[in-house]
């Protein structure tokens, strides 16, 4: 989440305060209390089940608080007259990077490198050379 760079002088820009989220009998998140200051990262961090994302739901206003509140500089963030504008979230990072993996976490591995600048080449040394590697490497070439 990264609240807006203009409210960076109006002291906490994200409050929790004693949040509890339950989920009938599975209390997702118990008693959690923090504050995000202006310029300092802040992470959330924790096994698979701890709370994180219902924690950042809460923040968002996309689940309600079974207990607590969390506020956005000074706000609940649907207080806000356009909440858009102070704060950004991207809760599922495979809605933009589709095969980020925990192996891979930049997505898949591109062994390309940009080619090493010795000196000048000519675009038809550069395409012999193009032809080369892929007859090497078995692709049928013209």
């Amino acid at each position: 989440m990264c609240p807006h760079p203009r409210q960076a002088d109006t002291g906490d820009m994200i409050e929790v305060v004693h949040l509890t989220k339950r989920f009938g009998e599975h209390t997702a998140v118990d008693d959690l209390s923090f504050t995000v200051r202006p310029g300092v990262v802040t992470g959330l961090l924790g096994p698979n089940g701890a709370g994180k994302s219902t924690t950042m739901r809460m923040i968002l206003g996309l689940d309600t608080p079974t207990d607590g509140h969390a506020t956005v500089n000074g706000r609940r963030l649907a207080d806000h007259r356009a909440p858009l504008t102070e704060i950004g979230a991207l809760l599922d990072a495979r809605a933009a990077h589709p095969k980020r993996s925990a192996r891979t976490p930049s997505g898949p591995r591109r062994d390309h490198r940009p080619p090493r600048r010795t000196g000048r080449r000519s675009p038809d040394g550069d395409a012999r050379r193009a032809r080369q590697r892929a007859r090497s490497r078995g692709h049928p070439v013209d």
